[in-house]
């Protein structure tokens, strides 16, 4: 990369704070997780690939997961999930409230309602 490309990279960075390149060639895109926890999300709605099952304690609704995803995000999922079974019962018999949560694990945006706050 030239230095003409690099300083053409920075004053871009500069308008939309998305790429960073410093003077020791250090490059960071901020952009750079969104579309990947996009896919991982799309993934978790139709169960491909993942890796967890979680489940309500009323064991009537499930939903799936990734196992690195939910112990990097949450410290008690780490505690839950260091049994390393596949099918987990969660103590929430709420089972919008379970989906409420991982979702915002994968998208870090949740709804708050008088409803779902309360519980």
């Amino acid at each position: 990369m030239s230095v003409e490309d690099m300083d053409t990279i920075q004053h871009s960075s500069s308008q939309n704070n998305t790429i960073e390149i410093s003077e020791q060639n250090y490059f960071k895109n901020s952009l750079h997780p969104i579309p990947i926890l996009e896919i991982l999300q799309s993934q978790r709605k139709t169960g491909t690939f993942c890796d967890i099952k979680l489940r309500t304690s009323d064991k009537l609704f499930i939903t799936f997961g990734h196992q690195n995803i939910l112990m990097a995000a949450s410290p008690y999922f780490r505690e839950i999930l260091n049994t390393l079974d596949e099918d987990v019962t969660i103590n929430i018999a709420d089972h919008d409230i379970l989906e409420i949560l991982v979702d915002y694990i994968y998208t870090g945006e949740l709804t708050l309602k008088k409803v779902n706050v309360e519980v």
